[in-house]
């Protein structure tokens, strides 16, 4: 049986994963053309013109995140343009069932970046728990200054908003505080090291506040385009915040339902079912279709120009070497020379 180099069979891995990935990315956007309906729709452009910018915003943050804190649980500076490009790939990635292809790109792509693959498969797991806390901050927070008559039958959420929101915030600043000498303690020095950059008198806090102060943005940014959203099919403008709300909380609910590749069908079911009472259940259902065609759109044009900008660092490399053979070795600052930028810890002690 002919046997496969480790390269190349990351590169096959690679291959098939974002192939069966592009499978559920085009079935995912017929079964979106099939709820586009525009009868009885009003929709008013300068709204969701404005959405749109929120939303790239916001992907273009949590790449950013994912940077900071890859950097911060490896203790290295890692090139950021290849980290973004494998952040974006993976993204694309969980368009699979379970979602299983997200963690598996990232663990397929680590040599890229020179790091073992169980770092990328934890990091990813201290991220989700990162994201999901933000999230539900961000989620707190809406319910918290959405106008009460919003809520129609549920009473006392506004009040509710802020006890959660407080509560996350104390998870996060504990997880972001904490040092790692405690988690070394906790799993040993023969499994802590293998998981993250840690040593017995370690005082780096596990999860980077910075990484988490973005995150929360990216998940505002969602408010905001999911208010511009609803505003664009005809919700009352008193009820602002309640858009983004709900498109908050689909997200949330799309996440735990893993029978969903990227939670397609369930988000849209939330978003339809929570702005149904204020703008129609056509309207409400366009809603939930435009911000999952935003998603979608912002994560594929992202991943492309990273992509784009990776390649032509490259080609631009190859065409200096022989001009510069007998000199100093050709650098790319974008990319390739990691060394000169800050450590992780030296750029959050300046945030």
């Amino acid at each position: 049986m002919l046997a496969l180099a480790p390269s190349m069979l990351g590169k096959v891995v690679r291959r098939l994963l974002s192939l069966v990935a592009l499978v559920f990315i085009i079935q995912a956007a017929i079964k979106l053309s099939k709820d586009w309906d525009t009868s009885s729709v009003q929709l008013q452009p300068m709204w969701l013109v404005l959405a749109f910018p929120a939303a790239v915003l916001a992907y273009w943050l949590q790449s950013y995140s994912f940077l900071l804190l890859l950097e911060s649980w490896t203790d290295r500076s890692l090139p950021s343009l290849r980290t973004r490009e494998i952040f974006f790939a993976s993204q694309l990635a969980r368009y699979t069932p379970g979602r299983l292809g997200l963690p598996a790109v990232r663990m397929a792509r680590a040599a890229e970046l020179d790091l073992p693959k169980e770092q990328l498969g934890t990091v990813t797991l201290g991220e989700v728990a990162l994201w999901l806390s933000t999230g539900g901050m961000a989620l707190a927070l809406g319910l918290a200054l959405t106008d009460e008559n919003a809520f129609a039958q549920y009473a006392n959420l506004n009040e509710l908003g802020y006890v959660i929101a407080a509560a996350l915030l104390l998870g996060v600043l504990a997880l972001g505080i904490f040092p790692r000498r405690l988690w070394f303690k906790l799993l040993g020095p023969k499994i802590a090291p293998r998981l993250f950059a840690t040593t017995a008198e370690s005082t780096r806090p596990l999860l980077p506040l910075s990484a988490a102060a973005l995150l929360l943005g990216h998940w505002v940014l969602w408010l905001l385009h999911g208010s511009l959203l609803a505003l664009s099919v005809g919700a009352p403008a008193s009820h602002f915040l309640f858009g983004g709300t709900a498109l908050l909380l689909s997200i949330l609910a799309g996440f735990f339902a893993f029978f969903a590749p990227a939670g397609v069908g369930v988000r849209e079911a939330v978003v339809a079912y929570a702005l149904a009472p204020w703008v129609g259940v056509t309207n409400a259902t366009l809603v939930g279709v435009l911000a999952r065609a935003a998603s979608l759109l912002v994560e594929v044009m992202l991943f492309a120009a990273l992509k784009y900008k990776l390649a032509h660092s490259s080609t631009a490399q190859a065409l200096a070497e022989p001009h510069h053979a007998s000199h100093e070795p050709t650098h790319n600052p974008t990319d390739t020379e990691v060394h000169e930028r800050p450590r992780p810890d030296e750029r959050f002690e300046s945030m």
